[in-house]
């Protein structure tokens, strides 16, 4: 199996103005290739056969703080003071955003 295919952006429609550059396992590498998390490492267990990344230990409030971690590092740098975020009705994105802003607060 090619495993970039699966980063291939398959959206139709014109709502996203990225349509045109095609984003494979190459293009994620290369814009997160300099970055370096202040987490630890995770674990890797095995639950009833199946490999499972286990947070519980090195990321406080989970994995969306490590993938959202290159993000509120690039603003920072960028001089970004402030970020807002609709929280939807479900889901713990809103929570990992705000333990990021207040860990990497200057």
């Amino acid at each position: 199996m090619n495993i970039q295919a699966k980063f291939k952006n398959n959206q139709t429609g014109i709502e996203n103005k990225d349509l045109d550059t095609f984003r494979n396992l190459d293009y994620y590498l290369d814009i997160t290739k300099d970055h370096k998390s202040s987490f630890e490492d995770f674990c890797i267990i095995n639950e009833n056969g199946f490999n499972v990344i286990d947070e519980s230990k090195a990321c406080p409030v989970g994995y969306k703080a490590r993938a959202g971690e290159l993000l509120v590092q690039t603003l920072k740098k960028q001089g970004v003071k402030e970020i807002v975020y609709v929280q939807p009705r479900t889901g713990f994105a809103g929570i990992s955003l705000s333990y990021l802003c207040k860990i990497h607060k200057e």
